[in-house]
């Protein structure tokens, strides 16, 4: 399972949206590597909100993909491989073995 949230900043010229989907199973750990660090512990409330299908992440995905001011943070193997149905995936960051994506739609 995935874990989705819809996070939104609004700003005084328009709202931004940030779609967060994360492994269930990586939720509480902190991804330390040489330069990056990841904490899905202490930032887990970023991640974590409807738990969904690996089909529902790709379906959000496709139908939200190119969408003005929408933007992606994905993480973990299950959620690029959901994401890899919906978009062309050519590169994504490993954090300790972990993949990493995010797309920016500004």
């Amino acid at each position: 399972m995935i874990y989705y949230k819809k996070n939104t900043r609004q700003y005084p010229e328009k709202t931004s949206v940030i779609i967060a989907m994360c492994d269930e199973n990586l939720i509480g750990k902190k991804l330390v590597d040489k330069k990056t660090v990841l904490d899905l512990s202490t930032y887990a409330s970023f991640y974590k909100g409807e738990l969904i299908s690996a089909k529902q992440a790709t379906q959000i995905i496709k139908q939200l993909h190119g969408e003005e001011n929408t933007s992606f943070n994905l993480v973990g193997k299950e959620t690029l491989a959901a994401a890899s149905q919906a978009i062309s995936i050519t590169a994504a960051r490993k954090i300790k073995s972990v993949p990493h994506l995010q797309i920016y739609n500004l």
